[in-house]
């Protein structure tokens, strides 16, 4: 072999191989199935502080502890889609406490621009706030780590809504910047979100990666048009029955 030859040979292998090695392939279209869990024995305990309910007895007798539902984030390319499925049912003494509990959002986000049309299902109706701007969170990265589901995840805090302390553990092995209901504005995605002080989470179950997403992601349309401070004072004016402590948490749950 001449010479020429092997140089040429050595140099490909030299600046070539390394290079091809060094890049790694991120699809950026797929799916994320969360679970969304809110405690509800926590529920009734900070309920009766606040006198809000008049549970006799044994408020926990015959009510799980948890109340679990299921989320699909579907995203390609630039946008995502996070939809509900069934939400779980709670009774305890014939009243049912879900509405109070687990508002139903659905939410169609372009992170890079920052916008979103979001659909938010409260006591039966439908609100629509559409083209509104995704709320910037001031994140705060840690240095710890978590694996969820074989991503390893980075924790981050943050405080939204001047009071709602936000834990959540996103992964930038997903280069997509989203995650459960409007929480983004993380370098990938987030698979963990927690409230500590409203006892809810948010965790990925399954993740798919590199393929289209089943259904076509597309804005919600339905819904009474609303803006996000009309809908803030749409809900104080309504929900004036409740103490003011509970109503605060009753909202900020909502416009989550």
């Amino acid at each position: 072999m001449k010479l020429q030859t092997v140089l040429f040979m050595l140099f490909l292998s030299g600046f070539y191989t390394p290079s091809v090695a060094q890049y790694t392939y991120f699809p950026d279209k797929g799916t994320v199935v969360y679970e969304k869990k809110i405690n509800v024995h926590a529920f009734i305990r900070k309920s009766r502080e606040m006198k809000h309910f008049n549970f006799q007895g044994d408020a926990f007798s015959g009510t799980p502890q948890f109340s679990t539902s299921k989320y699909i984030l579907a995203f390609d390319g630039a946008v995502s889609l996070y939809t509900p499925e069934k939400a779980e049912q709670i009774y305890i003494y014939s009243h049912d406490i879900s509405p109070e509990i687990d508002a139903t959002n659905t939410v169609y986000a372009w992170p890079d621009r920052g916008r979103a049309t979001v659909r938010k299902r409260f006591m039966m109706e439908d609100f629509l706030i559409k083209e509104d701007t995704l709320r910037q969170i001031n994140w705060k990265i840690t240095d710890e780590t978590r694996d969820i589901l074989g991503y390893t995840c980075r924790r981050a805090n943050a405080l939204i809504m001047d009071s709602v302390y936000v834990v959540a553990f996103y992964t930038d092995e997903i280069p997509f910047r989203g995650g459960p209901e409007s929480f983004t504005g993380l370098p990938g995605m987030i698979l963990g979100v927690a409230l500590p002080h409203h006892h809810i989470t948010w965790f990925a179950t399954e993740i798919k990666q590199g393929t289209a997403p089943a259904v076509p992601i597309v804005a919600p349309t339905a819904g009474k048009p609303q803006t996000r401070s009309g809908l803030r004072e749409y809900l104080n004016k309504n929900l004036r029955i409740y103490n003011k402590n509970f109503l605060k948490r009753v909202i900020n749950g909502i416009m989550l």
